[in-house]
């Protein structure tokens, strides 16, 4: 807080947030893994890291369907973190948070990747983490595409997205008529009705007169 004048100036506090899995293993964060598949969560659990080992320790684990979820709990709860693939933020974040007067979430740039088939190098070796982030990048990974293909986020929602913003319209659906039963459907049956009662009652009149007409005669 600062004194200008002898009125007092206050700014917000903005605390720094952990980005590193080794700064959110020693904060006082609590954390979710979302689980999509056991190839990721079996790599941390058979770590024998000090950080992946920490973070094991304290994490929950969400279900593959539990996106939204850990979503939510970042924005809920405080001082909370979600651990996921990286390339599932962007959807998970289109779909649920439409928000646009909220704050952005921050994504963290650390990552970490399994290497099955790499080089064997000398434990603490400068060359470990660039070696592993560039053959994570080199392995073929067809889900980004398999995920824009299936979402249509690119294709559809987008442009449609788009064509909202430039028209400032919005697709109304058309009012269906309702096809229940009423009244007016069954208006001709009670015409015909009372048509044929008017025909039998002059029948019958006739009848009554030509029968008094015998009798007089």
């Amino acid at each position: 807080m600062w004194v200008q004048d002898g009125k007092p100036i206050t700014f917000p506090r903005y605390e720094d947030l952990p980005e590193t899995y080794d700064a959110l293993s020693e904060s006082d964060h609590t954390f979710s893994f979302l689980r999509e598949g056991d190839s990721a969560l079996n790599f941390l659990k058979g770590s024998s890291h000090p950080v992946f080992v920490k973070l094991v320790s304290r994490m929950e684990v969400k279900p593959a369907k539990g996106g939204l979820e850990c979503m939510r709990d970042v924005v809920t709860k405080t001082k909370h973190a979600c651990i996921l693939y990286s390339i599932s933020s962007p959807y998970l974040i289109a779909r649920n948070m439409s928000d646009a007067d909220a704050r952005e979430l921050v994504l963290a740039p650390e990552t970490t990747y399994m290497i099955f088939v790499g080089l064997a190098l000398h434990g603490g070796s400068l060359c470990k983490t660039s070696l592993d982030r560039w053959l994570s990048q080199a392995r073929p990974f067809h889900l980004e595409t398999i995920w824009t293909g299936q979402d249509e986020y690119e294709t559809v929602r987008l442009p449609k997205l788009a064509w909202l913003a430039a028209s400032s319209e919005s697709e109304k659906k058309a009012a269906v008529e309702s096809d229940d039963l009423i009244l007016k459907h069954i208006s001709g049956a009670f015409y015909a009705l009372t048509v044929y009662i008017g025909v039998s009652l002059l029948f019958f009149g006739q009848e009554l007169v030509g029968e008094r007409k015998e009798e007089e005669s």
